[in-house]
């Protein structure tokens, strides 16, 4: 194998029923994409509900995929970057007040609400791992949301910042498990707003979006509203709880039950002829039998309702509903058929889609599902890091004046793409519009 060039990147998404690894380069010909040179898909072993709970099991699934991805990619890689999922991932709001009496917003006053933004997500981190956190605005006295508040007047500025937290012991298990498949980590993202880079665009961003990721065991939520995020979580249920369903429903054993859903499911029984049937392979010595297709969409219509009036009640309970514009499914679960013409009766009003990664040049088919969002919104992250973009955690946060040693550090020209900006030679935004996410010191 040739040697890891600099450009090379590559991202693991460990999930309960499949490890996915993807290595890429930058598109040489489209901004902010990535080219595809190698990926590895094998059957996830030793994780439930996005948590490690056997880690030999881990490590073989990891190492499996990660060489199926060296080797179609002809290059080997030293470090990867991994998602944190799983029920452990819980998010917040917080604040950093500094205080203007009257006067215009000076760049240290800037600089004082995000130091002390930051140290309210630290504190409400409690004995919690403090992941990641991202700048949401600012506030100047009517003035809400602001990205560029220097020279705003009021008696004071607020800086709004989002914080995603998790359980320490699962990311540190994480981190051992991939060193003992053979690589470093690079760094962790959250795996709902690695699934949301992949699949929002800048004006869903802007306009409102909520992205629902379903995976097999978990399902992960992320709400953007006036191009920030605002709410991020994971519930410890998801597509398996269709195939749960089925199982129990039609007396039928968990894997017949996933190869029909799989083959013959749709959550659209209106759409179903009375006549037509499902046979599923023979297990177990059972004898074969048709089941009603119609009976198998009801079942899947029912539980699909449930999962999407979850959504539309956190939403509203938030008070998000009006200023979402769209759902976007994604996660190996959107592939049930039906299930955004069951999101357009549960949220109607919004545009639903089911969300491919859009930031892929030229990719396999296989990577061009669903299931391949996290894994692609990764990438993208790594690209951030290597270039310069992702190490804010070395910075002194708690040092007047990091903002402008940021802005050192980052100076060039950028551009919005998903949820983060890239290069383009254009003319460099406001740096509090760049400066959108920082993460914590460890």
């Amino acid at each position: 194998m040739a040697n890891t060039s600099t450009d090379i990147l590559a991202a693991i998404d460990a999930g309960s029923s499949k490890v996915l690894c993807v290595i890429a380069r930058p598109s040489d010909t489209l901004e902010g994409c990535f080219k595809v040179l190698g990926f590895g898909r094998v059957p996830s072993q030793g994780i439930k509900n996005g948590i490690i709970y056997d880690v030999e099991k881990a490590v073989f699934s990891i190492r499996t995929a990660l060489q199926e991805a060296q080797n179609t990619a002809g290059v080997s890689v030293r470090t990867v970057w991994p998602a944190i999922g799983g029920s452990v991932v819980t998010s917040a709001n917080a604040r950093g007040v500094a205080v203007l009496r009257g006067r215009e917003v000076r760049q240290e006053d800037v600089d004082e609400a995000v130091r002390n933004a930051y140290e309210h997500c630290r504190k409400l981190a409690g004995e919690r791992n403090l992941l990641k956190t991202r700048l949401q605005g600012y506030r100047v006295g009517e003035v809400e949301d602001s990205k560029n508040p220097v020279g705003l007047m009021g008696e004071s500025i607020e800086a709004h910042m989002h914080a995603v937290f998790s359980d320490a012991m699962s990311s540190q298990t994480l981190r051992a498990t991939i060193q003992r498949a053979g690589v470093e980590v690079g760094d962790y993202s959250p795996q709902p707003w690695a699934s949301a880079r992949a699949v929002i665009r800048p004006d869903d961003a802007a306009c409102g979006a909520a992205v629902i990721d379903m995976g097999a065991d978990t399902t992960s939520f992320a709400v953007y509203t006036e191009g920030a995020v605002r709410y991020t979580d994971v519930i410890p249920w998801g597509a398996q709880f269709f195939t749960k369903d089925l199982a129990s429903v039609l007396d039928i054993t968990i894997e017949q039950a996933e190869e029909i859903k799989l083959l013959r499911g749709t959550c659209l029984p209106e759409r179903v002829n009375d006549w037509e049937s499902v046979v599923p392979t023979p297990e177990n010595g059972r004898r074969q039998r048709a089941y009603s297709r119609r009976l198998m969409a009801t079942v899947l219509k029912a539980r699909a309702d449930e999962f999407l009036r979850h959504y539309r009640k956190l939403l509203e309970e938030r008070g998000d509903l009006e200023r979402v514009r769209t759902i976007v499914l994604t996660g190996g679960g959107a592939n049930l058929a039906g299930l955004p013409e069951r999101a357009r009766d549960i949220f109607p009003g919004k545009t639903v889609r089911v969300g491919l990664p859009n930031n892929i040049d030229g990719a396999p088919q296989l990577i061009n599902q669903p299931d391949a969002s996290v894994v692609m919104g990764l990438i993208g992250e790594a690209a951030d890091k290597v270039a310069g973009k992702g190490d804010r955690q070395l910075l002194n946060l708690s040092a007047p004046g990091f903002l402008q040693n940021l802005k050192n550090v980052l100076i060039g020209d950028y551009r919005y793409v998903g949820a983060v900006f890239q290069e383009n030679g254009v003319p460099e935004p406001p740096l509090s519009v760049i400066i959108t996410s920082f993460d914590s010191v460890r």
